[in-house]
């Protein structure tokens, strides 16, 4: 069947038709006689041969019907007897026959064509379909390109640059920024873009956005009087003028209601409130009122506790801690003998405790009227410096003064030094004569009375003498007790007169003793 179909394609059945025109052309220039009226009948005349349907495979092909009615001869009435009716052989098992020619062959399918009159306005229908599914196909392909290569950008104001770019990224769009100053949108956040967005763009297209770079910091600002201002009408102040410089810090403090203005304070000392600048730093202060804690912490028991666990101890809980010391014989120096809160008690952060530390066992400073100056220097634990002084009230020997009273109780971190004075009762004046000369006489009266607290001094006056020139000859008091407040004169040997001239000076007066009475200061 397939065979047959393919008969009836495009280029095949224009060929068949040629064919059988050509075949009745043919039969046309035929000459006819009567004669040849059986042998060589006209194509109309020739009686119509059975057609041969296609059977199943394996079955023969039956003929179909053939029409019994006898032909009429054209030129007369007489019914021509008809050729016998057509009896298809029995077919044969045969050798193969070698094809026949290319012409029989064609007029052999030319004879078994059956011409289709719609098949012109089928052909027609087929392109036209054909021209529409082809069109489709191509908006098809172009929409699919079109999809494929273009893409609809989406609105980025008021998103960051690096959003933009991510999707940028993933779709192929390069986007050229533009820094630009604004208040109204934070900084890297995208202002305006060009193509506008909801637009289908060509991938490799370059997107122009402008992009903020947060207000300008060089604008001049004026500041507000924070004084009159809340710490929320602040905050609100600072958001809308994008104030970045200004900072609003919360302190505590006892006396101002809480949310107050405090102080406010510039970092350079170049900017005062008339030529502040966006970029300047200013740091208000606002109150936070009185600090309130929970009394959620619990005091431990430090009683024998080293001093350095209070510290670790009041440090992790923000405790205000009063040392204070205390010498003691049962607890060693460093540990705390007691403390003001007791243990198990809750208190809040910032709460005050105080704790008592040791200073080890004291030493107490011993009252050294009982010991003469011998033994005072034993005394243990004590440094003393014994110094001897003239006193017309305290015999010779007794204590006259200590530096630290009697009883004192001094620590390992106190100076043990002690400054002792022992009396060594009224002065004696020594005899002179004949034993000091006046060249040793203010070493003498200096370590000897001055040094020790007495104001024994003495005057000299001159005289020739058998004695060695300078040597004391008289002496007004000796060999006694004098009173804290003496004075002595003595005189002074010239020896026979030689070695007073003062060749450049010869009137020159006999030098007086510095201190004595005829001393001019």
């Amino acid at each position: 069947m397939s065979d047959f179909l393919s008969k009836f394609s495009g280029d095949k059945y224009d060929e068949l038709l040629k064919e059988d025109a050509q075949a009745s052309q043919l039969v046309e220039q035929t000459p006819s006689s009567d004669s040849a009226v059986f042998e060589n009948p006209a194509p109309s005349e020739v009686p119509e041969q059975p057609v041969l349907e296609e059977a199943p495979d394996g079955e023969p092909a039956q003929p179909e019907s053939v029409p019994t009615e006898p032909p009429k001869d054209d030129r007369s009435s007489d019914i021509v007897t008809p050729p016998p009716a057509y009896v298809p052989p029995e077919p044969k098992k045969t050798k193969p026959t070698p094809p026949k020619s290319l012409d029989s062959s064609r007029r052999s399918t030319a004879e078994d064509t059956v011409v289709d009159p719609t098949y012109q306005n089928k052909r027609k229908r087929q392109y036209i379909i054909g021209g529409i599914i082809g069109t489709i196909l191509l908006l098809l392909a172009f929409f699919l390109w079109y999809q494929m290569n273009h893409v609809r950008i989406p609105d980025f104001e008021g998103k960051t640059l690096s959003e933009a770019r991510v999707w940028g990224a993933r779709n192929k769009i390069e986007f050229v920024p533009t820094m630009v100053f604004s208040k109204e949108f934070p900084e890297t956040q995208v202002i305006r873009q060009d193509p506008a967005p909801d637009r289908k763009i060509r991938k490799g297209t370059e997107v122009e956005v402008d992009v903020s770079k947060g207000p300008d910091p060089d604008e001049r600002l004026p500041l507000p009087d924070f004084a009159n201002l809340n710490y929320e009408e602040a905050q609100q102040w600072v958001q809308q003028e994008k104030a970045t410089g200004v900072s609003l810090i919360l302190q505590y403090d006892a006396l101002i209601p809480r949310y107050e203005h405090l102080k406010t304070e510039f970092r350079s000392p170049d900017v005062t409130e008339d030529n502040y600048q966006r970029k300047d730093a200013a740091i208000v202060y606002y109150s936070r009122g009185e600090e309130q804690f929970e009394k959620n912490i619990n005091v431990p028991d430090f009683s024998r506790k080293a001093k350095a666990e209070v510290d670790s101890w009041a440090s992790t809980n923000g405790i205000k801690v009063t040392y204070n010391e205390q010498t003691s014989s049962n607890v060693d120096q460093g540990f705390i003998i007691s403390q003001s809160i007791s243990s198990g008690t809750k208190i809040a952060r910032n709460d005050e405790f105080s704790v008592t530390v040791s200073l080890g066992e004291a030493i107490i400073v011993p009252d050294y009227t009982q010991y003469s100056p011998e033994e005072a220097s034993q005394v243990s634990g004590m440094m003393p410096l014994i110094m001897h002084r003239y006193n017309s009230w305290v015999p010779y020997g007794s204590l006259v003064s200590q530096s630290l009273p009697a009883g004192t109780e001094l620590t390992d971190q106190d100076d043990k030094s002690i400054k002792l004075v022992y009396s060594l009762g009224l002065p004696y004046l020594e005899d002179m004569r004949g034993v000091k000369n006046e060249g040793e006489l203010q070493q003498y009266f200096f370590d000897t009375y001055r040094a020790k607290g007495a104001n024994v001094t003495y005057i000299t006056e001159y005289d020739y003498s058998d004695m060695p020139k300078g040597m004391v000859i008289e002496q007004s008091s000796f060999a006694r007790l004098v009173p804290l407040d003496y004075v002595v004169k003595i005189t002074i040997s010239l020896g026979n007169g030689d070695g007073n001239y003062d060749p450049l000076n010869p009137n020159a007066p006999v030098p007086t003793v510095p201190g004595g009475p005829d001393f001019k200061n």
